[in-house]
């Protein structure tokens, strides 16, 4: 299953919206608060029909959202809602997902939200003793760690990274050679694996036992580690625990084979790395899909403000099948309109390059005051520009307060002075 178009209408500052998506790789960037996670929300909604959230989106106006997913025996399947004022409500006017992939959704603060549709589809038990299955399964940060229980008393709906790390490690289970894998995938570099420890008890009075992770200088406890690496662990142990739970859930429907694509959408998919790490987690991500199944495939929508993580797709971005969006707000007289466009993918040699690109659109890729003593300097070298002694000693001073040693714009500002007699010549 891939998400081909998205559109929308009254919903968020984008309006209308629509998007066409590429069957791979979809990266979306532009300014805070214009959308982009949004755009998730929305796409994982009419993926599922469930939102990531706990509160449903409701639009102060008569609002609809469509869609075309394609599936694995159907393709361009149209979805559709529309929200009805008067009831506070959605309403759809199509029917249920294609079901043939699973849905993870990273969200920015630290959650996750997973679709299955062995799981998930199917939401009417036979025993109404069991009640029924959840919608989607939403966890927040804390959930993803330590558990997610059901409706039902005594429910576990997933037993959270550190009891499933410790029992898959404990019984040498499956599950923990994908875990294994895909955290080798997703390392920041192979001289900084996220290497499995011994699991160990941290305290006299608490008989948990917490995974580690082992590395050159230390061994530590998973929950303990920095922001960044927590996040990558809780996108590792979901994707494991999604694929291998979907694998069990299908056995027992009698599938014949359980679904081996995977749509992933990330929020701010370099939230807390250090750029190094920036410049290989997409690459990875792909990599670490792959490392589930020869035939694994994947669809990734994903938010990002980096342009490292531009920079490090160069080499893997495919224009038959990968995409490139930009939310930009225009500003015009009769008023100020938000609008998502597509962008060509142009390699452009460096993060520096991206910063001064169409994409981010900024004049310089420095500070701002750097910015302006240039801005002030380019202003003097123009062809009608005049300057006297003074100006240019002026601006001088404010560039050399700004500047790198062997800044070349600095050489070239110094040229300029010599050859105009506004400076003695070294």
């Amino acid at each position: 299953m891939t998400l081909k178009r998205l559109s929308a209408e009254g919903i968020g500052p984008i309006d209308p919206l629509s998007v066409d998506f590429g069957d791979r790789v979809n990266l979306i960037t532009g300014d805070n608060g214009l959308g982009k996670s949004l755009v998730l929300d929305l796409a994982f909604w009419q993926l599922t029909n469930s939102w990531p959230g706990e509160e449903a989106l409701r639009p102060m106006r008569s609002a609809s959202v469509g869609s075309v997913v394609d599936g694995e025996s159907a393709k361009g399947v149209e979805r559709g809602a529309s929200y009805v004022l008067g009831e506070q409500r959605w309403v759809w006017s199509k029917g249920r997902p294609p079901m043939s992939a699973l849905v993870i959704y990273a969200r920015a603060n630290g959650g996750f939200s997973v679709w299955d549709p062995a799981r998930n589809y199917y939401r009417d038990s036979l025993d109404p003793d069991l009640g029924e299955s959840p919608r989607a399964y939403l966890m927040s940060q804390s959930q993803v760690w330590h558990g997610l229980s059901g409706a039902r008393e005594g429910q576990s709906l997933c037993n959270g990274l550190i009891r499933d790390w410790v029992s898959w490690q404990r019984e040498n289970r499956p599950e923990f050679d994908v875990l294994r894998k895909l955290l080798s995938a997703l390392s920041p570099s192979d001289d900084e694996l996220l290497t499995p420890g011994e699991p160990r008890r941290l305290t006299p009075d608490d008989v948990q036992d917490y995974p580690t992770l082992r590395t050159s200088y230390a061994e530590t406890p998973a929950h303990q580690c920095s922001e960044a690496v927590r996040r990558v662990l809780g996108i590792a142990y979901l994707i494991a625990w999604t694929w291998t739970e979907h694998q069990r859930a299908a056995g027992l429907r009698g599938w014949s084979e359980p679904f081996k694509r995977l749509v992933v959408l990330v929020d701010e998919i370099e939230a807390h790395l250090h750029p190094r790490w920036q410049r290989t987690i997409l690459p990875s991500l792909l990599a670490a899909v792959r490392s589930l199944n020869a035939e694994a495939r994947v669809q990734l929508i994903g938010v990002t403000h980096a342009p490292l993580l531009l920079a490090s797709m160069e080499p893997e971005f495919d224009q038959q099948r990968d995409r490139l969006f930009v939310i930009d707000l225009e500003r015009k007289t009769d008023g100020s309109k938000v609008r998502l466009q597509p962008m060509l993918f142009e390699r452009k040699g460096d993060a520096s390059a991206w910063l001064t690109s169409e994409v981010f659109d900024l004049p310089e890729a420095m500070s701002i005051p750097a910015e302006r003593a240039r801005e002030k300097a380019a202003m003097l070298m123009a062809p009608e520009a005049n300057p006297t002694v003074e100006a240019y000693a002026a601006v001088d001073n404010e560039l050399r307060a700004v500047s790198a040693e062997g800044d070349v714009f600095l050489m070239r500002w110094r040229h300029f002075g010599e050859k105009h007699g506004l400076v003695a010549s070294r």
